[in-house]
């Protein structure tokens, strides 16, 4: 019976040696050992990638391989090794090199070769798409009063901005009048003023301990995106890493059917085209209907997730008058009705030391989109943002609005309903624990 048959393959990025066949060229001393290793059971998450260390002999008279692994460099990565047995491949990775060793005298080389996988740590999540683009150019535009929830209104020095890129639930750094610094939790964003681009933004911060003066950056403390999905997440970084992303046989996290339940906060909408509008979550996708999977509508696309909520989102080209070939059903099990897509909720500054808290309700419609959508809008006030009094004062109203386009909405009837009064409740925390 004959022996396998190995062969050992180089792939540089060295013009002249993009493929090299150095099986023959292996010493018997230092056979092709494979190292195989799996997790560490001590320690979750702590992979360790295969390897293997060979010898290499070079031709005494004519060298090739010696002056070759001369050019690696200390940070190169794409030396790639690859190993099979009688066709089958069994290994590969990269060298590492800074084990590569040469010996002039003797005219071999030996070296370490990784698994693929080690890339992944030799790779920062600095470099992925995980990592958001952050404007740096937040500052401090009204010095806010220490309390419990504060208040800062912000700008950036490169001018007004159309939306804010500090989002519900990040963490922001800023420098104190003491000298020191904080990292306060942002409870809420919201522009100042009716039409973007708008020169300055409030976020409300937990727990502000110290003053802050005008000018003091605001720097993002929590990069990364949050929300995603996870396989996304595990894609981006093999992306980084130059490795192929995950199929469904390798991906080893499974969505679970029907598990399509209604965000249980704001996604992430990190890496979509234009401003995003409106996230529809659809609790209904039990059945795989078209008319109930998510939709996330943006200024100039629409994206959609065929298996919510784990599945990746999907870009339809187009503006958003395009939500009409994926209509959003909000109703049980998927009834057919087309229903807009759009925000449930919003929260805006109405006035100094005002926020006006906004709920839309969208109307039902036969399948085809109508030339004219409506909707119906509670909007309710509560003032004492700074919580200086005991009191909070609210008003409440109903309104409906009116739009031919599905994004832009203009006044229609209305208001219904006003009434006002106060309460000692803190009315801010109620509506934002409640629909924020």
């Amino acid at each position: 019976m004959p022996g396998p048959s190995i062969g050992v393959y180089l792939r540089t990025p060295i013009p002249g040696a993009a493929f090299v066949v150095i099986s023959g060229n292996i010493s018997l001393e230092s056979a092709p050992e494979i190292v195989e290793a799996i997790e560490s059971p001590a320690e979750a998450n702590q992979f360790v990638a295969p390897d293997v260390t060979l010898r290499v002999y070079d031709d005494p008279k004519t060298p090739t391989l010696i002056p070759l692994f001369e050019q690696i460099t200390p940070t190169s990565l794409d030396w790639r090794l690859t190993i099979d047995c009688d066709g089958w491949q069994r290994f590969s990775g990269y060298i590492l090199p800074n084990t590569v060793q040469i010996d002039d005298v003797e005219r071999w080389i030996s070296f370490t070769a990784i698994g693929l996988a080690g890339l992944l740590s030799a790779t920062s999540a600095e470099v992925s798409a995980l990592k958001r683009t952050v404007n740096a150019g937040w500052r401090v535009y009204a010095a806010p009063t220490p309390s419990y929830n504060a208040v800062i209104e912000i700008e950036n020095i490169a001018g007004p901005r159309t939306s804010c890129e500090i989002v519900t639930g990040d963490t922001v750094t800023l420098d104190t009048a003491g000298g020191a610094t904080q990292d306060v939790l942002v409870q809420w964003v919201a522009p100042v003023g009716t039409a973007a681009p708008y020169s300055t933004f409030q976020i409300g911060v937990l727990q502000l301990e110290e003053s802050v003066a005008i000018g003091t950056p605001v720097t993002l403390a929590t990069p990364y995106a949050r929300n995603v999905p996870l396989r996304y997440a595990v894609d981006e970084l093999y992306r980084a890493a130059g490795l192929p992303t995950t199929t469904v046989s390798t991906y080893l996290v499974a969505p679970i059917s029907g598990s399509a339940e209604p965000f249980a906060s704001v996604p992430s909408h990190v890496g979509l085209v234009g401003t995003p509008l409106a996230v529809a979550p659809n609790p209904s996708n039990l059945f795989g209907f078209e008319g109930t999977q998510a939709i996330c509508g943006t200024s100039n696309a629409v994206y959609w997730q065929a298996d919510p909520p784990l599945g990746p989102w999907t870009y339809t080209a187009g503006d958003p008058v395009g939500a009409n070939a994926r209509p959003v059903d909000w109703s049980p099990q998927g009834s057919g009705k087309y229903v807009l897509y759009g925000p449930r909720f919003a929260a805006r500054v109405y006035a100094a030391d005002t926020m006006e808290y906004l709920f839309y309700g969208y109307d039902y419609r036969p399948t085809n989109r109508p030339a004219t959508a409506y909707r119906y809008v509670l909007a309710i006030t509560v003032d004492n943002l700074a919580e200086l009094s005991a009191t909070f004062n609210w008003t409440a109203q109903l309104r409906r609005e009116r739009s031919t386009d599905l994004y832009t909405w203009v006044a229609d009837a209305g208001p219904w309903g006003a009434t006002s009064g106060g309460t000692t409740t803190n009315l801010h925390d109620e509506l934002e624990d409640t629909c924020g």
